[in-house]
């Protein structure tokens, strides 16, 4: 009977802590017989795999955004190469401007100077034309020579033309 009463007397005495403790499924808050209890139960196990897939999520997680993270950093240096690109394609296209505009500017002092030569010898010939004063063999030295004027004048204007 001893055994018996004693035996009792010490599952009363377990039943009572058991009953009076809060049981806990998180070792690190718990007390041996809630380990006990999670070890038995499989809390702990199912606590562990919640773990274990809360940190492959994240995992994955972290992974998709490195990965998205690469992308856009090659998509940024593709655009800044883009970018610069255009820059430089602007800085030659404004250079050629420039060039172009010094052409214009210098044709047209070229176009002002073929200009004035060609008013010149239509005068010259107007005055020819208009010598009675003259011999025939002067008159006609003098036309040969405006003859010759115009010629180089003619290809002058061509050249100018042509350059252009």
């Amino acid at each position: 009977m001893k055994k018996s009463l004693s035996h009792v007397t010490g599952m009363a005495v377990l039943s009572i802590g058991l009953a009076a403790c809060q049981t806990s499924s998180d070792p690190a808050k718990g007390n041996l017989f809630d380990g006990i209890a999670g070890l038995t139960s499989g809390s702990y196990d199912r606590r562990i795999e919640e773990r274990e897939t809360s940190l492959q999520d994240e995992q994955d997680k972290s992974i998709a955004l490195r990965r998205e993270n690469e992308r856009l950093s090659a998509q940024k240096t593709a655009t800044s190469a883009r970018l610069n690109k255009l820059e430089q394609d602007y800085v030659v296209l404004q250079n050629d401007l420039k060039v172009m505009a010094q052409k214009i500017a210098a044709a047209e002092g070229d176009n002002q100077l073929l200009e004035d030569r060609l008013k010149q010898l239509q005068q010259q010939m107007k005055l020819a034309k208009s010598d009675t004063f003259s011999d025939e063999a002067t008159r006609e030295k003098k036309l040969e020579a405006l003859l010759k004027r115009r010629e180089q004048l003619e290809q002058d204007i061509d050249m100018m033309v042509q350059g252009r």
